[in-house]
């Protein structure tokens, strides 16, 4: 309670509580003097405190206390003003003061009745404002029996005053009490204590006029006092009121029960209304207005029962929506959404009751781990929407050739497993994986008839032999795939003790590798490109290419061959890629502030960086961040990259040439690529692959090959580079042959980037 309230309450309840003393030992003269000196202090405290109410609340709280201080002030002018009238003697009835005091009930009512409307909505709001209207009529038809029993000979606009006094008031009071179980507000005690105060101010003024009706001219000095006692508690309750709803389910529950009580309750009332009417008075008028309110509290409570049943076939239909939402999210937390097949969750309850069985009925078990291969360049190159779709074809077509017992479930992105029950023998496992894989290598026609073509490594492991749970017989399975991978993909593989070490040592491998990643544990060295006249016998440094090295742990050095087929498996490569191009262009403008301006660089690419989504635009970042033109630059790209899918590469390779680039062939000679297949693609350099340069001069069928290949090349315009150059009889043959530039130890191994300039000075 704040400060200012306890300045004006106090006092207040004091000075009433020695007025109301003081009333018991007066003489009678002095009683209307001190009446109306406590009415008057009590309605003015009351107006005060709804005026505190109404500046301290919230903006949602003003709106109904507003309406609250509205009648709450009326009151207190009706006070003065009767104050006025009693100075004067002038007893008129209805007079001007009863104007304001009847504005109380009808204001506070109307600021009940805007939060209801503001919280409220469709069908409640009907249902609300029904059970408002039943309680309200069934009121106002007791007030007006009751009254109209006692008086009719009154003129109209007197009885019209009686009766407004006690209807404005109960008519608040009652929905002062139902607001509060329509909108399940919060307990809280201005509530119930704004529904009690109207309840008793709304009781004496229907006592106080049954008198004047009775002619009974003075009433007793206790319901004089307790005009005092409604305004303070009035004021108080207004200045506290507020609209928080609970979210309490017991309090739900009770506010549910007492709603449905309401047609009840109003009906005994009518029902109460109807017997007292018709067996204590015989004024018509009476009767009239107790069977007419009987009669719309019935239509009333029809009207409610209609809603009642609507609600409840709604609750039905909610309840039917419920249970397919909750069918659906069990279907949906147990199933891939884009397969239908079982997920992860779903094939680990299989599994784990599946062993159960089978260590009680003594069976075995196999276990396929299927890892689609190529998937990611489909996603890469023609988008995921075309993976989701290859993926759906997939499964349709290898779902049809599965056993109804087994469990084919998609526990990752392009990952898939089979298990198989009750198996007779280790071939038959081995006869399903065959199958899957042969399903899978024919051409799969995806959106605008694009075809395409993946395969399947699968690793098959088998329960109690492989393994003794359903965690070892997962990690086994999964090692067992990646031999398959390991063993030139679309096979199977079954698991072997072996390969349990393997998978221990690519995991620590992964950890390692994202390790020196993020400790910057590579570094570059670079392999001079040279020029060799050989009349002259001139050499002369026109570029380097750049390898990789890793020191893990800052001193042990792993070479490319160790690490870099891990990487590009994981998809590490990319981020090793893009850090390579970096380092090395870097690197490049570095030199050329020391006079070495006339260096090319190349850089190798690895198939899953050329077909990464980003590939395009972390060049273009490159060359921005580092100023290196980008003629100076090129490419090294394997057939295989190309050749896997040869229209996308083609487009690759022409936005890259669109930067400026120079495109190479690495390694030629080892993929599945074709002079005739090269002269299609703009490419500008073409590397012999040391495996036919180790073996010059004492192997002829290399000789015959290096020398049909430059001869070719030249005949389309690329630029070759013999890699591997060890020995003066292989340079002194490639330079007979035509070659133009020479990569290999005969000149140089690969340098740190500090010992080139001195390297290019002294060569």
């Amino acid at each position: 309670m704040s400060r200012s309230v306890k300045t004006i309450l106090w006092p207040s309840l004091a000075i009433m509580l020695a007025i109301m003393i003081a009333s018991q030992y007066v003489s009678p003269q002095w009683l209307p003097l001190l009446d109306n000196l406590h009415w008057t202090l009590s309605s003015g405290a009351s107006a005060c405190f709804a005026w505190i109410g109404f500046r301290n609340g919230s903006l949602e709280e003003k709106r109904p206390r507003g309406w609250f201080l509205l009648g709450i002030a009326s009151y207190f002018v009706g006070q003065l003003l009767w104050d006025v009238q009693q100075y004067f003697h002038w007893n008129a009835f209805p007079a001007p003061a009863d104007v304001f005091y009847l504005l109380l009930g009808p204001f506070c009512l109307i600021g009940l009745l805007q939060v209801l409307n503001a919280k409220l909505e469709g069908a409640k709001k009907i249902a609300a404002w029904i059970d408002l209207s039943t309680i309200s009529i069934s009121v106002i038809g007791l007030v007006l029996a009751l009254y109209l029993s006692n008086d009719t000979d009154r003129r109209l606009p007197q009885m019209l005053a009686v009766i407004s006094y006690p209807i404005g008031l109960l008519s608040a009071a009652s929905v002062a009490l139902l607001i509060n179980l329509f909108l399940r507000l919060k307990p809280c005690w201005p509530n119930y204590l704004f529904f009690l105060a109207f309840m008793i101010e709304g009781s004496i003024w229907m006592q106080w006029n049954l008198d004047v009706l009775d002619t009974q001219i003075e009433q007793g000095q206790l319901l004089k006092n307790m005009f005092s006692v409604a305004d303070i508690l009035i004021g108080l309750s207004a200045m506290g009121w507020r609209a928080e709803v609970s979210d309490s389910l017991k309090q739900i529950a009770i506010s549910r029960f007492i709603q449905r009580l309401i047609p009840v309750a109003s009906m005994f009332i009518s029902v109460l209304t109807i017997i007292v009417i018709f067996f204590d008075t015989v004024v018509p008028i009476a009767k009239f207005v107790a069977l007419i309110s009987a009669l719309l509290i019935i239509v009333l409570a029809m009207m409610r029962q209609s809603l009642l049943l609507v609600d409840s076939e709604r609750l039905l239909e909610a309840d039917r929506l419920i249970n397919e939402a909750n069918l659906r999210y069990e279907y949906l937390a147990n199933h891939d959404v884009l397969t239908g097949l079982p997920n992860r969750r779903l094939f680990q309850d299989r599994l784990t009751h599946a062993i159960a069985m089978a260590n009680r009925h003594h069976y075995e078990l196999a276990l396929l781990f299927i890892d689609i291969d190529r998937f990611k360049d489909v996603n890469d190159s023609l988008g995921h929407i075309q993976g989701d779709m290859l993926l759906v074809e997939l499964v349709s077509r290898l779902k049809g050739r599965l056993r109804e017992q087994d469990t084919f479930a998609r526990i990752g992105g392009d990952e898939f497993v089979v298990l198989m029950e009750n198996i007779e023998s280790k071939n038959q496992a081995a006869v399903i994986a065959q199958t899957i894989i042969d399903l899978l290598e024919a051409p799969f026609t995806l959106k605008n008839n694009q075809q395409v073509v993946v395969g399947a490594s699968i690793g098959i492991s088998l329960f109690p032999y492989d393994a003794e749970n359903d965690v070892q017989l997962i990690r086994n399975a999964d090692s067992a795939m990646y031999r398959a991978k390991e063993s030139g993909r679309n096979n199977h593989q079954f698991y072997t003790a072996e390969l349990t070490k393997i998978a221990h040592a690519r995991f620590t491998l992964d950890t390692q590798l994202r390790q020196g990643i993020e400790a910057k544990q590579f570094v570059l060295f670079y392999q001079p490109i040279v020029e060799y006249d050989k009349d002259t016998k001139l050499t002369k440094v026109v570029g380097v290419e750049a390898l990789i090295r890793w020191y893990r742990n800052g001193n042990e050095l792993v070479m490319p061959n160790d690490f870099i087929p891990f990487a590009e498996d994981t998809g590490l490569i990319v981020p090793i890629g893009k850090w390579v191009l970096q380092q090395a262009c870097k690197q490049l403008v570095e030199w050329d502030a020391l006079g070495l301006s006339d260096l090319k660089l190349a850089v190798n690419i690895s198939p899953r960086q050329f077909h990464d989504a980003n590939f395009i635009n972390s060049i273009e970042s490159v060359l921005n961040e580092s100023g290196l033109s980008a003629n100076r630059l090129t490419l090294e790209i394997t057939e295989g990259a190309i050749m896997e899918q040869e229209d996308m590469a083609v487009e690759i390779l022409l936005a890259l040439k669109a930067l400026g680039l120079r495109i190479a062939i690495d390694d030629f000679g080892t993929g599945h690529s074709s002079l005739s297949k090269l002269r299609f693609l703009p490419l500008d350099e073409l590397k012999i692959d040391r495996a036919f340069v180790r073996n010059i001069p004492e192997n002829s069928d290399d000789m015959h090959i290096a020398t049909t290949i430059l001869a070719m090349a030249k005949g389309l315009r690329l630029h070759v580079v013999a890699e591997g150059i060890e020995t003066e009889e292989q340079l002194a043959f490639f330079a007979h042959s035509g070659c133009e530039q020479y990569q290999g130890y005969k000149f140089s191994r690969p340098l740190p980037a500090a010992d080139l300039p001195a390297f290019i000075q002294n060569i």
